[in-house]
């Protein structure tokens, strides 16, 4: 049960740190895109013309948001953090879980930045996809983070396992991509 509390702790680090690299790279699209995934951002008070409102706070929150991803992976990767790093990450995916119901619920075609700049629409796989990551978050919370019998050799497959399940879950939208049927008429 150790090794499997170890890949799921290094899969959950191994993806907030491609998430947060990864919107950190694309930031001015992922910035461009938070309104779209939140409307209340993107909505007018009454006070201050919305171009002024949103800026600063679109630019704060899109910030946050990689500074977040980036200290809890930071924090699991910490034996002796690893725990509470891993119930924020937690915590992070059920906020970010609910954007993405919204979203859906919405249907206006937001596309889903979680990885960078993307054209995908949110879909239902995004939602799947970080129910099953606060899966492993909450395994990860719940277990010590270096169990006292798991050796170097365990540790070293758990992160090979981790790594291996890390690729197809940070390339879903281009996986998605190739396996969706081509239009006719539409040649590749």
């Amino acid at each position: 049960m150790s090794e499997i509390c170890l890949v799921a702790r290094w899969l959950a680090v191994l993806v907030f740190v491609a998430s947060a690299v990864a919107k950190a790279s694309a930031f001015g699209a992922f910035r461009v895109e938070l309104p779209h995934l939140i409307p209340r951002l993107s909505r007018p008070s009454r006070r201050v013309r919305p171009s002024r409102r949103s800026g600063p706070v679109v630019t704060g929150l899109a910030a946050f948001v990689v500074a977040a991803e980036g200290a809890t992976a930071a924090l699991m990767a910490v034996p002796a953090t690893a725990e509470a790093g891993a119930a924020i990450a937690a915590a992070l995916l059920v906020a970010f879980t609910g954007v993405l119901v919204r979203a859906l619920r919405v249907a206006d075609g937001a596309a889903c930045n979680c990885f960078g700049a993307s054209t995908s629409a949110v879909a239902p796989r995004h939602v799947v996809r970080n129910v099953l990551l606060l899966g492993a978050a909450l395994l990860a919370a719940a277990s010590p983070a270096d169990p006292p019998h798991a050796s170097l050799r365990a540790v070293g497959w758990a992160l090979a396992v981790a790594i291996t399940a890390a690729v197809p879950v940070v390339l879903l939208d281009e996986f998605a991509d190739v396996l969706r049927p081509a239009k006719e008429g539409v040649r590749p």
